[in-house]
Order: C-alpha cells, then structure tokens, then sequence
C-alpha cells in the first residue's frame, strides 16, 4: 500500500499528445547513442565468443592427442 502511495506520488502527468521538437531531437540522440553501444557489443560478444570456440577446439586436440599417445 506505502509502496504503490509513493510511486503513484512519483508519476508525471503528461498532457500533450506530441513530443516537442528539443525532446525529438534528444530522442533521436539517445536511441542513436543506444544501438551504436549495441552494435558495437554484438561485435564484440561475437569476437569473443570466437576465440572462446577456437581455444576449446584447441584444448579438445590437444587432449586427443595425449590419449592417442597414451594409448600406445
């Protein structure tokens, strides 16, 4: 009950139908802001996720390799 008092004490009314041209604007920036970072971080989480795939590649040769040695 306190919580939904103090929240609903927080919402901002607001009337108009359309965002003003400087908030448009700012809008604009932010969301440009936003899916540059999220470009970015697809790039770098697939980079990573690379070199993560070729390091286990090379652990899992290396432990066939021992087996096969130590096999014979």
């Amino acid at each position: 009950m306190l919580v939904n008092r103090s929240a609903l004490r927080r919402i901002i009314e607001y009337r108009e139908g359309d965002l003003t041209k400087g908030e448009a604007v700012c809008l604009d920036r932010c969301v440009a802001k936003y899916l540059d970072v999220h470009e970015k971080l697809g790039k770098r989480l697939t980079t990573m996720s690379q070199q993560d795939e070729k390091q286990l590649q090379q652990l899992q040769q290396q432990q066939q390799q021992h087996q096969r040695q130590d096999s014979k």
